[in-house]
């Protein structure tokens, strides 16, 4: 499967879950038996309007490596522009240039106690030499605007990241 089919998958799975989470903070799942029989598409005013009100918008600006090089010599990219969106029931999507020098997108859902504050972010991600990967992504937000993320290495010839945005 391409990582744009997979991505667009995992995207719609996790709004999905956020529009049954909303409410009351689970997921409930009805066996086909006990759903009602019915064509009618729900409406997205179903699920509570606040959640897909206007979204926390973020700008990627830059990340710092350590180590500097991958192990190929050539050095990581710290220079990632990109913008991203979260909605108040935790989907998440966003784009920015990666450390490889190549475009990447990614799709997921951000648990957060607040709009400004600590925050995991659960996802894939395209763009990198090994394809779509998982994307687990602890972050915390401070002086309102700025949120700092730490990406561990998880490959030996991997890299530590610190990856700082500005979010309005």
């Amino acid at each position: 499967m391409k990582p744009l089919k997979i991505l667009a998958l995992a995207a719609a799975c996790l709004t999905t879950l956020a529009v049954h989470a909303q409410g009351t903070g689970t997921v409930q799942v009805q066996p086909a038996a006990a759903r009602p029989a019915t064509t009618d598409v729900p409406k997205m005013q179903d699920a509570s309007a606040a959640d897909w009100a206007r979204p926390r918008i973020g700008i990627h600006v830059a990340s710092r490596h350590e180590p500097v090089r991958r192990a190929n010599g050539q050095k990581f990219n710290n220079s990632n522009p990109g913008v991203y969106l979260r909605w108040d029931n935790g989907v998440t999507a966003g784009s920015y240039r990666n450390s490889e020098y190549r475009t990447s997108v990614y799709g997921g859902w951000t648990w957060a106690g607040s709009a400004c504050g600590p925050a995991v972010t659960f996802g894939v991600i395209t763009g990198y030499a090994k394809g779509t990967i998982p994307l687990i992504v602890p972050s915390l937000c401070v002086l309102d605007h700025v949120r700092v993320s730490f990406i561990p290495k998880i490959e030996p010839k991997g890299s530590n990241v610190l990856h700082l945005s500005l979010e309005f």
